[in-house]
């Protein structure tokens, strides 16, 4: 789904000629799945930002 979301937002970007993108007020998953996806250790965060999210808005 995510995918999806991602490449509407390029085509989007595209087709308008935006050049930069900032992500206001983002949102973290909670541990519920509804068992479509198993959830990503560390919300895919891992590597952005450290473990305990500081930092992360």
């Amino acid at each position: 789904m995510e995918a999806s979301y991602l490449a509407t937002t390029a085509a989007f970007a595209n087709d308008t000629a935006v050049t930069h993108l900032t992500i206001r007020a983002p949102g973290l998953t909670g541990f519920v799945t509804f068992g479509m996806e198993a959830p990503i250790e560390g919300h895919g965060l891992a590597g952005l930002f450290p473990p305990d999210l500081a930092g992360y808005e």
